[in-house]
């Protein structure tokens, strides 16, 4: 039998009094799709930040390609073959696709010289080992979200890797980039370059995958051939019980209260005019494919793209939004689409990202006061563990999601617009999330306006869903009529 790609045994990994991995194992061939799954706070982040070199664990071993790595470098496992890509693929927005891929695999010198034209030529090298041609002047702020993917995997494959480590690589991408970014990765497996995907789209894993590692509360609880498995077998296998609901919600059968939100005839840049309402403990869903133009509407309720036209209301008030906090000010909350970026501050702890605005109504300010609430916000909205001390990094991505729903909720927001809420977030999570959402809506009298792409999202969670294409309104479902084939063909320019 070949050496394997990466090996990991019996892996510990302890913070405090919480023991993130107790018994983590995995095992990934060389020329084959792998997937790592598990809940938000199963162990899968902590377990790949050690298979990095960015943590050490506490016990057990690590080996790539057949060489002890529990204590090597990143430049070490580099050396060997090994590349991690995370979720943010480290590329620097400014600089083209050749400058990229330099400073990954260094820049090519000819006597002491950094020539353009070597530059641009390793970049084409790169590409052409993924069959995929994009113009290497160009900077990577203006390519789509799968072509970005594609320079961090070329940058990857130019320093040698032979093992490829994937985290979330599908979370900002809509249905055809992924089928573009899963036909580079059937390349590698032909190639013989091992991919580990970290991922919560189970069935991207069906489709793509040959095997599936599932980890639960820090242990590895099984590892099989995708083939094996179909969808509610695995979401099982992930969430410890048998379900076939533990990936849908249950909408509300209440009728909503008075109108928490009014939008009429809005317009601007890619959208309009769009109309609709959302009552109080409503949840109404905005959606379509990624250019429907929901996204903008997003941005302009919660002040963060100004509309060229049209009205917005908060109960029963003409609010005119020129920045997020005049949103603030009317009451309208906003939750973004990538809580990384615009959403937390990652080196500081639950406690200050709870608290960022500073003390709510003066009632915290000291300090043990300050813990104390934060921690009872944390344990209210099942963020584990609920530490209030702890750096937010080092959270899952579902809990991470929790504590920013948490800090929108501490503030009684009339209105809380949800960008994309569970992208990048496992099935159990992701299910947990939507029950919080439901029950804090209702308990606070807050309209919940959800605007995602994740079509089967907004055809389960919520009560009304307006479908959107090509910047405009082309369907309000509710009711019986609210089915994911009736929001899919609409989604996709058919009608019901």
């Amino acid at each position: 039998m070949s050496e394997s790609a990466i090996e990991a045994r019996s892996v510990q990994r302890v913070y405090g009094s919480t023991r993130a991995l107790i018994d983590a194992n995995l095992v990934v061939a060389p020329g084959e799709i792998h997937a790592l799954l598990g809940e938000n706070g199963a162990g899968k982040s902590t377990l790949v930040r050690i298979l990095a070199g960015l943590e050490q664990p506490d016990g057990g071993s690590v080996t790539v390609f057949g060489t002890p790595m529990s204590r090597a470098s990143v430049a070490d496992r580099t050396g060997r073959g090994m590349s991690v890509i995370h979720q943010d693929l480290g590329l620097v927005e400014a600089l083209s696709v050749a400058d990229n891929i330099a400073l990954g695999a260094r820049y090519p010198t000819r006597f002491g010289l950094v020539t353009s034209e070597r530059v641009r030529r390793q970049a084409r090298e790169a590409l052409a080992l993924l069959e995929i041609e994009l113009d290497v002047d160009r900077p990577v702020a203006e390519l789509s979200p799968a072509e970005q993917a594609i320079v961090a995997i070329a940058r990857a494959l130019r320093v040698g890797a032979r093992l490829i480590v994937l985290d979330e690589p599908t979370a900002r991408l809509h249905a055809g980039e992924v089928r573009v970014l899963f036909a580079r990765l059937d390349r590698l497996r032909k190639a013989g370059v091992a991919c580990l995907l970290i991922t919560h789209r189970i069935d991207d894993v069906l489709r793509v995958c040959d095997r599936v590692t599932v980890m639960r509360d820090g242990r590895s609880v099984g590892m099989r051939d995708a083939k094996e498995l179909d969808r509610d077998e695995l979401v099982s296998l992930i969430v410890g019980r048998e379900t076939t609901t533990a990936h849908s919600p249950t909408r509300s059968r209440s009728a909503p209260g008075s109108t928490a939100l009014e939008v009429r005839e809005l317009g601007g840049f890619g959208y309009g005019p769009v109309s609709f309402s959302v009552g109080e403990g409503e949840i109404v869903g905005l959606t379509g494919l990624a250019d429907a133009g929901h996204n903008q509407v997003a941005l302009s309720i919660s002040g963060g793209l100004p509309a060229a036209r049209g009205s917005i209301e908060v109960d029963g008030v003409s609010c005119v939004f020129g920045s997020e906090r005049d949103a603030i000010r009317h009451g309208v909350r906003y939750v973004p689409a990538d809580r990384l970026v615009d959403g937390l501050a990652q080196y500081m702890t639950a406690a200050e990202n709870l608290f960022l605005a500073g003390p709510q109504r003066g009632v915290w300010v000291r300090r043990g006061k300050e813990r104390r609430a934060a921690r009872r916000a944390l344990e209210q909205f099942g963020v584990r563990p609920p530490e209030p001390d702890r750096e937010i990094n080092t959270f899952s991505g579902g809990n991470q999601q929790k504590v920013l729903l948490a800090r929108s909720f501490l503030h009684g927001p009339r209105v809380l617009v949800l960008h994309e809420p569970t992208a990048a977030v496992d099935v159990g999570a992701r299910y947990d999330i939507y029950q919080l959402l439901r029950r804090r809506c209702a308990a606070d009298h807050c309209g919940g306006l959800v605007v995602t792409s994740d079509l089967e999202e907004a055809a389960g969670l919520c009560d009304r869903v307006i479908v959107m294409r090509a910047g405009r309104v082309v369907a309000e479902l509710s009711g019986d009529e609210l089915e994911l084939e009736s929001v899919t063909q609409l989604a996709y320019g058919g009608t019901i």
